[in-house]
């Protein structure tokens, strides 16, 4: 008899999708991820393309749900350090680091961070901002607990110097005392959902990345646009924070380049990310924006991706076929000029506020490192080698990988290959289906026909989507005016900050009053898991 678990490494946006579709199948999951919070790059997007979606109301909903799942271990801080044995029997021993901070007793009040005295640069804005050596990792953290830095933290690195947030913590949840744990799990085949790292254009000297400082990467650009970034949506260029009126957007950053960066593959979403984001900058943008994309070709390939292509143009994005000689700085301080040679052999220049980088993808280096402990056969580019027949299997039966880990892919591709690889992984496995799982038991329903209604009314008001069109504030103030509504003035705020755990807890307690919510939400499904619990 096989085992009746999974493990799945990797807590992005694939490996996510493969543990819940595990999960419900029947197997009990054992979910790797090497950082706090589970996420991946998803996370720290602003909004995906074609439809310029928010892309935390997609993913939020996924994280709580798997955040909560009975049947998914969620081992946050930890890393595969060897995996023995053969498809339906391995072993595998998961290092996890200390959090320093108590997951059972953090309520996410945040006052660790707000009187750690020790600042750090803000990995999650791209090193962009500052953060605290006691962090969450973004709003819409799960699990939604602080962490401490250990590499920046005063009191572990000079223990008896500070300690402030252990005094502070008013739950008692700080423990520096904690230790490297090694957890020993018995799994039946294993789903490798390592996602992918960003070209570092540092080493490109031409594009002036590290010494021009209104250049900045694609990822960087994103978090500038996003609400939860360093500038909160408002569109501002690093080095004086104005708002940029002309934009430059190179692609082929580290992708089809053999000679500089080594890469000679394309990385497939790079123009559609400078296509969004030109379509972004213009709606962030309080006056107008002139946005340019510098190219080799543009590569639309994916459903919708085509009418993208020609919406930009539409709107007023300009084209050019070249690839730039270099960026230098331009008369005006903070700004920049681009040198590029046009179609017809002509040598150019043109001036710009900012410039953005297009960045390939490429795999992390631990990725490859991971490969070799498992045995894992790489391709020519160092991703994971699959077969075209059979495109989630590795080289080794048993292990599977969905995602960036295999070649350069967008979301739903990744999601797609997430729920392949959780049915193949689940295949071999189909005789110990249920086995190791936790059933759920519903409580006693209430007999409410006789009481009086109560309605509750919840909106969110997160970016531009509901807030621009709609006054939140006045509405929930209107709602509160219904004898039969419910109305709790701290839910606006909890539940338009995307807390999801608080905003849950807030629904939750105002059911024993309620017989009836209402949601308006960015989507449909971004407060389902609140719903759900209510």
């Amino acid at each position: 008899m096989p085992k009746g678990s999974v493990l799945v490494v990797g807590g992005g946006i694939a490996g996510v999708q493969a543990a819940l579709d595990l999960a419900n199948s029947g197997f009990l999951v054992h979910l790797v991820e090497k950082t706090a919070a589970i996420g991946g790059k998803m996370s720290q997007l602003d909004k995906t393309f074609p439809t310029n979606d928010c892309s935390a109301c997609i993913l939020s909903p996924k994280l709580v749900e798997c955040g909560r799942h009975r049947n998914i271990n969620l081992l946050t801080l930890s890393d595969l350090i060897s995996l023995d044995g053969e498809p339906g029997s391995f072993r595998a021993v998961v290092r996890q680091r200390p959090r320093y901070v108590h997951p059972a007793k953090c309520i996410a009040c945040g006052l660790c961070a707000e009187k750690c005295p020790k600042k750090v640069a803000n990995d999650f804005n791209m090193g962009i901002g500052k953060r605290k050596a006691a962090y969450l990792s973004y709003p819409q953290a799960v699990p939604l607990k602080y962490a401490i830095d250990p590499a920046h933290c005063i009191w572990i690195n000079r223990p008896g110097r500070c300690g402030i947030c252990a005094k502070e913590c008013p739950s008692g949840a700080i423990n520096f005392d904690e230790k490297v744990q090694e957890h020993a799990l018995e799994v039946g085949s294993v789903v490798l959902s390592l996602g992918f790292s960003r070209f570092n254009p540092s080493g490109l000297d031409f594009t002036g990345y590290g010494r021009l400082p209104n250049v900045v990467t694609s990822m960087e650009f994103e978090r500038l646009l996003s609400p939860s970034g360093p500038s909160k949506g408002h569109l501002e260029r690093p080095s004086d924070g104005r708002e940029p009126k002309k934009i430059a957007w190179l692609q082929c950053v580290g992708s089809r380049d053999i000679n500089r960066a080594g890469h000679p593959y394309c990385s497939s979403v790079c123009c559609m990310f400078a296509l969004k984001q030109s379509i972004m900058a213009m709606e962030h943008a309080h006056g107008d924006l002139a946005s340019s994309i510098f190219f080799m070709d543009m590569r639309t390939h994916g459903k919708g991706f085509e009418n993208y292509y020609s919406r930009a143009r539409d709107q007023g994005v300009r084209f050019h076929r070249a690839r730039v000689h270099s960026v230098i700085p331009a008369e005006a301080e903070g700004d920049l000029k681009i040198r590029y040679v046009n179609e017809d052999g002509r040598v150019n220049f043109e001036e710009y506020d900012m410039v953005v980088l297009s960045t390939g993808l490429q795999p992390y280096k631990q990725t490859l490192e991971l490969a070799a402990m498992l045995g894992l056969e790489l391709d020519a580019d160092n991703f994971l080698k699959t077969d075209s027949f059979n495109p989630v299997a590795t080289s080794r039966p048993g292990i599977f990988v969905c995602g960036a880990a295999s070649e350069p892919k967008d979301i739903p591709q990744s999601v797609m290959e997430a729920s392949a690889a959780a049915v193949e992984a689940g295949r071999i496995l189909a005789p110990a289906r249920w086995t190791e799982t936790i059933s759920k038991h519903y409580p006693l329903e209430r007999d409410i026909h006789a009481a009086p209604p109560r309605i509750g009314v919840f909106v969110c008001h997160c970016g531009i989507n509901i807030a621009s069109v709609v006054d939140v504030a006045a509405l929930a103030a209107y709602a509160g005016t219904d004898p039969k509504a419910f109305a709790d003035p701290t839910t606006g705020k909890e539940l338009a900050l995307a807390q999801y755990g608080q905003g849950a807890d807030i629904i939750f307690h105002a059911s024993g009053n309620t017989g009836k919510g209402v949601f308006n939400a960015v989507s449909p499904s971004s407060r389902k898991p609140c719903a759900t619990r209510a």
